[in-house]
């Protein structure tokens, strides 16, 4: 049942006297002999049938009022609850029922407690009545159903009645791992159920009680994220194999026009002639690469490094996707630390990059391998995958089916020393932050991806590769996403539905492409950086598609949240400034900097992660391991607040604040304000940033980088006029050709440091 209802409990005067904590041993009526017998039939139905796990029920104090709080993803909630609690359970639910027949026998059988908006007091004081008559009443904070499994703001209803009724909330954390969704009988009402076939299909936790006084809305929400990012980790799809994933979803569909490469010319491939395709690579390269966990990957985005990736996974080895813009000394780093001694390319790759490119001594060419295999042998795969069921596909071929936290990527990273460090991503990463985004519906079939970020990047890795190969996803593949005019092009010959990039990507569009262009785009996905201010407007505005801000990190595989846009289920859930929701499966605080101490709602102080998507480790690198968790949790590095209503707003990275006599100075705050006091123009690049330099006097001092002529009295009087303060004002102007950037397109800090220095 939902209590939908937001209750103003303190502005209702309730003639019920309020009991003390502890509540005294009053005892329930007792329950009818009919109810008891239906409740033990549907507790042995779930259990033995339905495969529903539930535990910590001991927790669940045996007499005296209690209220339960569970979270809250269907009707079907109700029914565990009910059936699986110790003690019969009494609900607040929405009045709408009762306009049904059917809906007042229920409620009258149930017990339930209905929640009209226009009369409040009267379903307060039942459930006070109820409460101290020591019986247990459930009540779900969020109001409403969350079908993605993202907690909503929790309403304060609970904790103001617990505190009336002085007694304990024991908050309860429902999952579902089936997320199958049909239409109820009656007002098409969305109800998600467990599959009968699913031996884990459902689980139920109890958490520990909370005594009234600290039973809040926070608290609450906080227990409840806390074990859903524990037990989303437990979901049998996440201790799956990315191939194994990979081969069901392909083969389920293989005639699906699955990939449209625009890399040169156009060549489109159907889902099953992409399994086809990985499966002879593999039977290819599964004697070479007997001996070797590790096999170097040199691809930009396309079917290329698509079919390598797939084919490595369909033999148990990692792909180490390199990172061939960052320079020979860089990747030779990378190669060294991964242990690689083979790496897989394409002959036009090899012709492109530097003769100083440390190639491995065995570096095999995707493009004669391919020309090796006959035309027969791989229409004799493609039959096999057209024919046979995916389970006999799996056994054929030999596919690995469990992977869960081995290792299924490394990605190597500079970070801001220019120092490689490669994040380990397992299977149980991978998948978990691909089921994730299936969760908010963000990517469906029925879209067109566009596919340009390269592999190396974890975005690139994640979503544009293994997500469109787990899901069916359609995607349309381009080498850079540096060439505006060519993506323009392709995006409205292809009708491309979804774009991502970063705003330095994203930037020279709004003065290349012609709206018309990108008239079949119905959202981007932006990211990797802050988004400018005013960017997203002038994006709407210019070509009338969503722009929708996200954030994620190599070290969380990567997506953490985003703004979503409308579905068939839900209405858009975007917030300006913020990246979103966390994605369910995840946990997030907030702590300070210094103290470590954990900070309130709102509260800007470190963000810190945990969750199925959160990496374990760097490579043979114990220090850096080390210093990347607290206790358990991932920081992140940046600086944030989460509001009331669980949305993320990123302040800025740590390491671009500057401590400037005891006060923390934000870098992208001041270049905003200098790029809009000056009227900067910068549409296709960034031409100013601020960083800060060693200073005796002050700890430190800021330097303002410009590739533009920028006097200092008058960036003085200029930022003053914004709005500045004194202290936030760069003393010192540097004159350089370009702002250094990261292929990424993020700032390069280290590059910026040795400027400021200079």
């Amino acid at each position: 049942m939902n209590a939908s209802t937001v209750l103003p409990l303190e502005e209702i005067p309730l003639t019920v006297k309020p009991a003390t904590h502890p509540v005294p041993a009053a005892q329930p009526s007792a329950e009818t002999w009919w109810r008891h017998g239906f409740r033990r039939f549907l507790r042995w139905f779930l259990v033995r049938i339905c495969g529903v796990k539930a535990t910590g029920l001991e927790r669940l104090p045996c007499a005296g009022g209690v209220i339960v709080a569970p979270n809250h993803l269907s009707y079907t909630d109700c029914l565990l609850l009910g059936a699986l609690s110790p003690r019969p359970v009494r609900f607040m639910g929405t009045h709408h029922f009762l306009q049904y027949r059917w809906g007042r026998l229920l409620y009258r059988a149930a017990k339930v407690i209905p929640v009209d908006a226009s009369r409040p007091s009267s379903c307060l004081r039942a459930a006070l009545k109820a409460l101290q008559a020591g019986e247990v009443v459930a009540i779900f904070p969020e109001g409403d159903i969350s079908i993605s499994g993202q907690l909503q703001a929790f309403k304060p209803g609970v904790e103001l009645l617990a505190r009336k009724a002085g007694v304990p909330v024991v908050p309860v954390h429902l999952s579902y791992c089936a997320r199958d969704r049909q239409r109820f009988f009656f007002r098409q009402l969305q109800v998600k159920y467990p599959k009968l076939r699913d031996p884990k299909a459902a689980r139920l936790c109890l958490l520990p009680p909370m005594a009234a006084e600290n039973a809040t809305a926070d608290a609450l929400r906080r227990a409840i994220e806390d074990t859903g990012a524990d037990t989303y980790a437990q979901q049998p799809f996440v201790q799956s194999h990315l191939a194994a994933e990979a081969v069901k979803a392909l083969a389920a569909r293989p005639l699906d026009r699955q990939v449209v490469d625009c890399s040169r010319g156009r060549q489109e491939l159907r889902s099953g002639m992409i399994l086809a395709a990985a499966f002879a690579m593999a039977d290819r390269w599964r004697e070479p690469l007997a001996d070797e966990a590790r096999v170097g990957v040199v691809f930009t985005a396309g079917l290329g490094g698509m079919i390598t990736n797939l084919a490595l996974a369909l033999l148990d080895k990692t792909p180490v996707n390199l990172n061939f813009t960052a320079g020979s000394a860089i990747t030779a780093k990378c190669i060294h630390q991964a242990g690689l001694k083979t790496i897989i390319t394409a002959g036009p790759i090899i012709a492109k990059l530097p003769d100083d490119f440390p190639w491995t001594e065995r570096t095999i060419d995707l493009v004669q391998e391919q020309q090796a295999v006959s035309k027969a042998t791989m229409l004799w795969h493609f039959a096999k995958v057209v024919v046979l069921p995916p389970k006999a596909l799996l056994r054929l071929y030999r596919v690995p089916t469990e992977g869960a936290d081995r290792e299924a990527t490394i990605l190597f990273s500079s970070g801001s020393t220019g120092d490689p460090k490669g994040a380990v991503l397992s299977h149980r990463n991978v998948l978990g932050n691909i089921q994730q985004i299936k969760d908010v519906e963000l990517l469906n079939r029925r879209e067109k991806l566009l596919c340009y970020l390269p592999t190396f990047h974890s975005f690139g890795f994640t979503v544009t590769l293994w997500y469109p190969l787990v899901t069916c996803l359609p995607c349309v593949c381009l080498p850079s996403p540096l060439e505006t005019k060519k993506i323009a092009e392709t995006v409205e010959r292809e009708q491309v539905t979804i774009m991502v990039g970063t705003p330095t990507f994203l930037r020279p569009y709004l003065n290349r492409v012609k709206p018309e262009q990108l008239r079949s785009v119905k959202y981007v996905v932006g990211g990797a950086e802050k988004t400018p201010e005013g960017f997203a407007e002038k994006w709407q505005q210019t070509f009338g598609s969503l722009y929708l801000e996200g954030y994620g990190l190599t070290e969380t595989s990567p997506v953490v949240g985003v703004n979503l846009p409308a579905t068939e289920h839900y209405a858009p859930r975007i917030r300006k400034g913020s990246i979103g929701k966390l994605f369910a499966g995840m946990a997030a605080r907030v702590v300070d900097p210094v103290t470590a101490a954990v900070l309130p709602r709102n509260a800007v102080g470190m963000l810190e992660l945990r969750g199925v998507n959160v990496f374990q480790g760097y490579l043979n690198d114990e220090r850096r391991t080390r210093e990347a968790f607290h206790d358990g949790w991932y920081v992140t590095g940046d600086l944030a607040r989460i509001d009331g209503d669980g949305y993320v707003f990123i302040e800025g990275r740590l390491s671009r604040f500057s401590k400037i006599g005891g006060e923390m100075v934000p870098h992208g705050t001041i270049e905003e304000a200098v790029a809009r006091s000056f009227q900067l123009d910068e549409a296709e690049t960034p031409l100013v940033a601020v960083t800060g330099v060693q200073d005796a006097r002050k700890g430190e001092s800021l330097v303002l980088l410009s590739a533009v002529e920028i006097r200092p009295e008058l960036l003085r009087t200029r930022l003053q006029g914004e709005g500045l303060p004194n202290l936030w004002i760069p003393r010192t102007i540097k004159r350089v050709d370009h702002i250094p950037r990261l292929a990424s397109g993020k700032l390069d800090l280290a590059g910026l440091n040795k400027l400021a220095g200079a």
